[in-house]
């Protein structure tokens, strides 16, 4: 079975995007030694490469239309705390303060409209063209009009509003076309995608290109965000039929191992649904999956952007597996102390970062003279046994530490003591009762603060830079249609035990107990979409879902103000918000196009 890599140096075809000149009249002589949407057209070969250009952008990385923008959507994300504050653009975006000019969402029309420009450029060829193989033509035609249909989808929810060009701009008079509502680009999106899905088959020799399935999906996320961003409650039975439809045709399952959704090695599995295909990309962030700020361990590379909230880790941490550990979600989505070490480095050796030329770890100490020493108090009766009994009453503890060092120097002496506890964590009495700092407790327990780092998207393997990369992107995968089919046929009246049954298995995933709650609570009407929240979060950190779910369900400020971030929620304008505004240069240079209002 061949696969398709979509790399760099392949994908620029320069007619795409300086094809359908915009001649002036006096300009009537065609250079002979130019290529033309014309004189490129001329063999079936030619159509599979224009389409190729349609997977991903032309300078090589990940397109924002597929991701949503991973800046864009997680800056805005309460699973996320910045940590570029000295960069105003960052700042003012983080914090609901920006004005228009702030590009940080632009990319995302820019690469659906360059998008939807390339497909129009092809379709109006095929117009004019005789297939020698008129089933290429059929599946050309398909994929077209998904990526087409993608786009509509994405500039809808994005900004609200956006031109719906159908034909390639030939003059510069057509490059001006009027923005249209929101309904009119949800309804132009279904209409691509109702044609992809008809013509897509459901396998594709060449892996990589759109399938039945992925056509269906968006057709299923286009209703259920169209059911919460325009109050259409009667495409919630849409989107369930769409869901359910991938549901019962079987051909996807839940990979047993839940990371092998965010490895090179485990790509197009039993759960991708659709993926872009990359293959090596030198960027700025080599050591990452080519995402914007998730270089986010001291060390890696590059700015660190984004870091954990303190919420996100009190949400993932709440509750434990069947085998009284971390949940595998938490483990590998956050690094952070007593969890599982990073690049062979546990947290509590991190330092200032990694060091890359001996292959991962901390600094060490060079020890200074100093005499330290350690002793083991378990089963101590003392001062931080009954202190960890007030604390954590349901906890168990596993060993008690005693470590300290003397300074001769400064003649200072330091003492502490661990207590570790059978949830896989531990707390530090620093000068025993003096002050206490849990190391992954007391955040999900006592409300004391966290410190830890993302390491999803991290080639967990490959610590130090340079490193390319070539690990796919999940675009749509199994366990997003299982719970945003529970969440469909919920709210459209739906047998409730459907539900449930499709949130079982994102917990049996997980190695949870079935039907219950993360609170422990049996599952019904009255909690399932708060499961359902919960079970998103747990699954999708940085896969920029969580703030146009928070839009969608009309939650974004409660959720703001109730996790950390008083100031966010202070400045949100939620009608104003629930939309980007349109770049700016689009608003100057198209006649015909108005900023969103309240921009």
């Amino acid at each position: 079975m061949k696969k398709i890599k979509f790399i760099r140096k392949i994908i620029t075809l320069i007619f795409l995007f300086t094809v359908s000149s915009c001649s002036n009249d006096w300009l009537e002589i065609e250079n002979p030694n130019s290529i033309t949407s014309g004189s490129f057209f001329s063999t079936d070969d030619d159509f599979v490469m224009a389409v190729n250009t349609l997977f991903g952008d032309t300078e090589g990385g990940f397109n924002e239309l597929w991701y949503g923008g991973s800046e864009a959507s997680n800056l805005r994300s309460d699973a996320i705390a910045l940590a570029a504050v000295d960069f105003a653009q960052f700042a003012q975006y983080y914090s609901f303060n920006n004005d228009a000019s702030n590009g940080i969402s632009d990319d995302i029309w820019t690469d659906a409209y360059s998008t939807i420009f390339r497909a129009n450029t092809i379709l109006k060829q095929m117009n004019s063209y005789q297939f020698t193989d008129p089933d290429l033509a059929v599946s050309l035609n398909a994929q077209i009009h998904f990526f087409r249909g993608a786009s509509f989808f994405r500039i809808a929810h994005a900004y609200g509003t956006g031109p719906i060009p159908l034909d390639p701009a030939e003059t510069e008079d057509q490059f001006n076309v009027a923005a249209e509502t929101a309904e009119n680009l949800y309804a132009q999106a279904i209409q691509d995608l109702t044609i992809a899905k008809a013509d897509l088959p459901s396998e594709q020799e060449e892996v990589g290109r759109p399938t039945k399935g992925a056509a269906t999906a968006f057709l299923g996320k286009l209703y259920l965000y169209r059911a919460g961003y325009l109050n259409d409650d009667s495409s919630y039975g849409l989107a369930a039929s769409e869901f359910e439809e991938i549901i019962t045709t079987g051909g996807y399952s839940l990979t047993e191992n839940w990371l092998d959704n965010f490895v090179a090695s485990t790509e197009n599995n039993s759960e991708s649904i659709y993926e872009a295909q990359y293959d090596v990309y030198s960027g700025s962030y080599n050591a990452t999956q080519q995402r914007p700020g998730t270089a986010s361990v001291p060390g890696i590379s590059g700015e660190i952007v984004f870091k954990p909230s303190e919420w996100i880790f009190e949400e993932m941490s709440k509750e434990l597996d069947n085998d009284s550990l971390y949940d595998v979600r938490l483990l590998r989505t956050l690094y952070f102390e007593g969890g599982l070490p990073l690049f062979g480095v546990n947290f509590a050796d991190l330092g200032d970062g990694l060091v890359c030329a001996s292959g991962g770890g901390g600094e060490e100490d060079s020890g200074g003279g100093l005499d330290c020493w350690e002793e083991d108090f378990t089963g101590e009766d003392s001062y931080w046994t009954s202190a960890i009994a007030d604390l954590y009453p349901d906890a168990t503890i596993t060993e008690v530490m005693l470590n300290g060092c003397w300074d001769p120097v400064a003649e200072s002496e330091y003492e502490n003591v661990t207590v570790s506890l059978d949830r896989g964590c531990s707390v530090v009495f620093n000068h025993w009762e003096e002050s206490i700092i849990g190391n992954g407790c007391e955040a999900s327990n006592d409300g004391g603060s966290f410190s830890g780092w993302l390491r999803k998207y991290l080639s967990e393997d490959l610590a130090c830079y340079p490193v390319n990369n070539v690990n796919n992107e999940r675009i749509i995968r199994y366990a997003d249609i299982l719970l945003m089919y529970a969440e469909a046929n919920f709210k459209s009246g739906g047998n409730i035990t459907a539900s449930i049954d499709a949130v079982n298995l994102i917990r049996g995933r997980a190695n949870l107990p079935a039907s219950v709650d993360s609170n422990g609570n049996a599952l019904d009407e009255t909690n399932i979409m708060d499961e359902i929240e919960h079970q998103r979060i747990m699954e999708f950190v940085m896969e920029g879902t969580r703030y146009y779910d928070m839009i969608r369900w009309g939650v974004l400020k409660e959720r703001l103000q109730a996790h950390g971030f008083p100031d966010g929620a202070a400045t949100l304008d939620e009608e104003k918000h629930k939309y980007f505004p349109i770049p700016v240069g689009e608003v100057l240079y198209n006649e015909l196009i108005d900023q969103n209002p309240l921009w």
